[in-house]
């Protein structure tokens, strides 16, 4: 898996740690990304929790294997004006199509 993509740079995304059992992505966030209130926009942190989740599985995963989303619910409980974020993720089940 290519963490040099420029996606990954553009929304400055890296990983901190990873193991067999999880994964810790941190994100630098820019200042584009952010809201006129001076918090991280929404879709920015589900952004990060999508991402995260998807290295956790990916690393479990044969190479030739693709993944994708199918369906994220986030529900937000507070804002965050906090221009560093880390997001830990592990894979609770993983089965033949579904993770």
């Amino acid at each position: 898996m290519s963490t040099t993509s420029g996606f990954w740079a553009h929304l400055g995304i890296s990983i901190e740690t990873a193991d067999a059992r999880e994964v810790v992505l941190r994100m630098d966030v820019p200042e584009a990304l952010t809201t006129p209130f001076d918090t991280v926009h929404g879709g920015v942190l589900a952004t990060l929790l999508d991402t995260a989740l998807a290295v956790a599985i990916a690393r479990r995963l044969e190479s030739p294997d693709r993944i994708a989303t199918h369906a994220l619910q986030v529900s937000f409980v507070a804002f965050t004006s906090s221009r560093v974020l880390r997001c830990r993720a592990r894979v609770a089940s993983l089965r033949r199509s579904v993770a």
